[in-house]
């Protein structure tokens, strides 16, 4: 009798794919990185499919941020492999702002944060391939065998909230014309960011001291989910330019930089309703019921010794007259 005996072996496949980072920012255009490691398998090839929810878009490998066509699907080919050979793949991802500044400092609805749905980017590859122990056998030459098939997934997907939000900010007037504005900045990022720089815009009346940082200690450091950062600022009421603004919101601009370099503008709208209502109604009751009265000498001059003629121009257009009230004194 003759036995004849077989190997079984599981072809599960050990090719594993990885996408970074492992979150995308909302508002911003970033480099995700498809990592592929081959494991033991012998890869013939495959195809990568790139498939993003609303509000993403991607472009693939080695296109042209400024000329690209921004798709919301894209697939490409992904080259043969030698067991534990890895490959890395870089495409672009423009994600949309949620509850937001975006670049162009246009403001998303707040209310949206916590009714949007999570964007979503997802990428699917499928190869071919041959257990590792084909290479032995055959010794270098091309497997003759039809190969096997896998299909591997990963996704990533933005943050449901902005990478940093204003969780409290105020104005504390300590004399007349003297302001101090505190922000208190929330990180959401997973990972840690570090603060490339940052800079503030008030509308009138508002203006900021030159030369005055309280925040030089914040340079370069790290932040983490969770943390909160105290901004301070100190500013001057300044009303010789125009009338207090009441329509525009005061903004903090804060750039992140990740572990790639990659920097990430963050513009932050404060709070300050109640101060500059409170700074315009100051202003109003001020220059209300009062007369500008201006005297230009008379163009014929008078005797020595004589009294000299004033012609008087008086301004009433910031005084209320009530009803019972229709008359002026001057004194």
């Amino acid at each position: 009798r003759t036995a004849i005996c077989f190997d079984v072996l599981p072809n599960e496949p050990t090719q594993s794919i990885e996408l970074n980072p492992i979150f995308l920012i909302p508002g911003h255009v970033q480099n995700v990185r498809l990592f592929f490691n081959a494991g033991s398998d012998i890869v013939c090839g495959g195809k990568v499919e790139l498939t993003c929810s609303q509000g993403i878009k991607v472009l693939p490998p080695e296109v042209n941020v400024e000329n690209g066509d921004w798709k919301s699907k894209c697939t490409f080919n992904l080259e043969p492999c030698k067991p534990d050979e890895k490959i890395t793949m870089i495409v672009t991802v423009k994600c949309d702002a949620i509850g937001s500044y975006d670049a162009s400092h246009s403001l998303n609805d707040d209310d949206g944060i916590e009714n949007s749905i999570t964007q979503t980017l997802q990428a699917i590859i499928k190869t071919s391939y041959h257990h590792n122990l084909y290479a032995s056998l055959n010794s270098g030459e091309a497997i003759e065998h039809p190969p096997m098939s896998a299909i591997l997934a990963a996704t990533v997907t933005t943050l449901k909230y902005p990478a940093l939000t204003i969780s409290d900010s105020n104005a504390y007037r300590y004399n007349e014309n003297q302001v101090v504005v505190s922000a208190t900045v929330h990180c959401n990022t997973p990972v840690p960011f570090s603060l490339k720089e940052w800079d503030i815009t008030f509308p009138s009346p508002l203006c900021l001291e030159d030369g005055e940082d309280f925040n030089k200690g914040l340079f370069e450091r790290s932040i983490i989910e969770g943390e909160e950062l105290f901004f301070g600022f100190k500013c001057r009421l300044d009303f010789a330019e125009e009338k207090p603004d009441t329509t525009v919101k005061p903004l903090l601009n804060i750039v992140l930089q990740d572990s790639f370099g990659k920097t990430f503008s963050q513009v932050l709208p404060l709070s300050l309703e109640k101060f500059y209502d409170q700074v315009k109604n100051e202003h109003q009751r001020g220059t209300s019921n009062i007369a500008n009265v201006q005297f230009n000498l008379s163009n014929q001059n008078g005797l020595v010794g004589s009294p000299v003629t004033f012609v008087c121009d008086i301004d009433c257009s910031n005084l209320t007259l009530t009803k019972d009230n229709s008359e002026v004194l001057f004194d």
